[in-house]
């Protein structure tokens, strides 16, 4: 034989024992002739004696007495396309491989076989006589299918562990955690459940001493939080919907003792025993819930700045709108003393040869354009100045010897006109107050000057001060002036804070006339703090009230100061009140508020008594 063709020989020996030594059963089939050949076999013998495909014969009865003896019963119903030829050979044609797979006879579902057909490479269709055979083969496939098993658990452990770490990766990168809770039918925590992220989130070293009851988490709540913290679980649990969830904010204790901020997630699934299982995910927003409330400090300071800038605003306008209107107000009042001094200087020029007459002239000009230039000067400086300023409210200043020292100033002016200026009543315990001794003196002249100037000739004017008490350190200081001259038009009374206007009564035409003293009266005593009131009672005259809130000196003496008198032989009284008509007056301006009850009661009954040194009761007189 040739060299080559034995060894072509032993290297097909080889291949065919090595299959041998994976397969039971290998042979060649020729479908087209129903034969098969089987001399590469391992020997398997039957009980009786007998082999699956011995030797040679025809395929399909070695094939049906080999299911009959060697596949489970319930398994025999695949064998049946591979039985007929004609279905074997259509599917070899078609898809080149026939596979089955099948118990064995003794039902054991761990001894699993296959038996495999391939179909032959040469000839025009599988099977063909003219081409190679087709080769069958059967071998037990349970072994490799528990090798397979076995991969499948170690990969799909490799899996779970590749997955876990991805997890944990992610946990930790989103500072979350995985958290279950199992309820039973009666609703009471069974078993609750914290994942490694979690546990780290809360600094819980070992996993054995995680809170394992309701009570050991509870612990780990703020005690204000326990209560909505259980109604959201149990309105979960309630709930109707399929798959219910609840979400909420809280803080939890860590093993550090901090709280830190959580968003709990979870959604309830149901258990096969009728319990629930809820599942979810804690969130540490501790960052997260700092930055928010940072914004909202942040926002809320913005918002109380905004305030404070449009309250700013709003007072600058407001001042801004105040002295226009001022000074708006003033502008044509403030012509009267400029003609005044122009037609003075103008009935001097025409009569410059009564030398007598121009030196009057001039004096009188020359006095008018003095007041003008103070009642200028008041103006611009209320003009630059701010009401209530502290500023205003810091020197020493006596009442007594302010009303004594203003006296002086006006009763000569009345005289001349022929007023009876009657004593001025004080009562008044703390005479020395923390004030703006120039506002008050100029304030108290100018409501005079008033009282004189639109006084009718033979009238009187009373002057009253009176202190009530606001707390231990300040007082309501109240100033009233009452004159006897003429009425106030109505229409002009409605409008207080517009300069006074006056009608002289007993002419045929009545004549309006607006003081300047007025408007800056009621300008300086809102720069300070106070209140100017104008009533009038038609024929009984007009009463001025000057009311300001001060804080008392403490060094001040608390015993009313001795009767001051007056020096003047018209400014004295005529006969004396009684004293109880004062503790009267009184009485009434007690029980109502307002001291022009007071000086409205005391005016009529000093109608009868012009003028009276102080009597008792702690009343003085100026």
């Amino acid at each position: 034989m040739n060299p080559k063709g034995k060894e072509a020989q032993r290297q097909e020996q080889h291949v065919l024992e090595t299959l041998c030594r994976e397969y039971e059963i290998l042979c060649q089939i020729d479908l087209s002739a129903d034969t098969y050949v089987c001399d590469y076999r391992k020997p398997q013998e039957n009980a009786d004696g007998t082999a699956d495909f011995p030797g040679q014969g025809k395929f399909s009865e070695a094939l049906a007495v080999y299911v009959q003896r060697r596949v489970w019963p319930e398994d025999k119903k695949i064998f049946d396309a591979l039985i007929s030829k004609k279905i074997l050979t259509r599917q070899l044609r078609t898809d080149g491989t026939v596979r089955v797979r099948y118990r064995g006879s003794d039902g054991n579902s761990r001894k699993m076989y296959e038996m495999q057909v391939i179909a032959g490479t040469h000839g025009e269709n599988p099977g063909d006589t003219c081409g190679s055979p087709a080769v069958m083969t059967i071998r037990r496939v349970d072994i490799f299918l528990a090798d397979e098993e076995n991969i499948k658990k170690e990969l799909l452990q490799r899996f779970e562990k590749e997955e876990r770490r991805e997890l944990t990766v992610l946990h930790r990168a989103l500072h979350t955690g995985v958290w279950t809770a199992v309820f039973d039918q009666d609703r009471k925590l069974v078993k609750p459940g914290v994942g490694d992220s979690l546990r780290l989130m809360l600094d819980i070293p070992q996993a054995d001493q995680l809170p394992r009851t309701k009570e050991e988490w509870k612990r780990r709540v703020r005690p204000e939080e326990i209560e909505t913290i259980r109604e959201k679980f149990c309105a979960l649990l309630a709930s109707r919907e399929k798959e219910p969830s609840l979400e909420l904010e809280c803080e939890l204790r860590t093993d550090w003792g901090e709280y830190r901020w959580f968003r709990v997630y979870g959604c309830r699934f149901p258990e096969e025993n009728g319990g629930y299982r809820i599942t979810g995910v804690l969130t540490d927003i501790n960052e997260e819930h700092r930055i928010r409330a940072s914004k909202a400090d942040g926002m809320h300071r913005m918002r109380s700045r905004e305030g404070e800038l449009e309250a700013v605003i709003a007072r600058l306008r407001q001042e801004s709108l105040e002295k226009s209107e001022f000074l708006t107000r003033i502008s044509h009042d403030i012509r009267t003393p400029v003609n005044g001094i122009k037609g003075l200087l103008a009935m001097a020029k025409t009569h410059a040869d009564d030398r007598e007459m121009v030196v009057d002239t001039l004096t009188k000009a020359e006095n008018a354009e003095l007041l003008l230039e103070i009642l200028v000067d008041d103006i611009l400086h209320m003009s630059q100045s701010v009401k209530n300023d502290p500023f205003y409210h810091g020197e020493v200043t006596d009442l007594l010897e302010l009303l004594k020292s203003s006296r002086e100033v006006f009763l000569g002016e009345a005289l001349h006109k022929g007023l009876v200026v009657h004593p001025g009543r004080v009562e008044v315990k703390h005479p020395k107050v923390y004030a703006n001794g120039h506002y008050l003196k100029r304030i108290w002249l100018n409501l005079i000057n008033c009282c004189i100037k639109y006084n009718q000739e033979g009238g009187s004017i009373e002057r009253w001060i009176i202190e009530t008490p606001i707390n231990s350190s300040h007082s309501m200081y109240t100033f009233i002036l009452r004159d006897s001259g003429g009425e106030i038009n109505k229409e002009f009374m409605q409008e207080i804070v517009a300069p006074l206007t006056r009608s002289e009564i007993g002419r045929e035409d009545i004549i309006q006339k607006t003081g300047l003293s007025m408007v800056v009266t009621r300008e300086l005593a809102e720069l300070i703090g106070g209140t100017v009131d104008v009533r009038n009672e038609p024929g009984a005259g007009t009463i001025f009230t000057f009311k300001i809130p001060m804080e008392i000196c403490p060094e001040a003496g608390s015993e009313p100061q001795p009767d001051a008198g007056t020096s003047d032989a018209d400014d004295t009284c005529e006969g004396e009140l009684q004293g109880e008509t004062h503790s009267h007056c009184r009485r009434q301006r007690a029980e109502s508020g307002d001291p022009a009850v007071f000086s409205r009661k005391a005016g009529r009954t000093a109608a009868h008594c012009p003028g009276r040194q102080g009597s008792g009761g702690g009343v003085q007189t100026v």
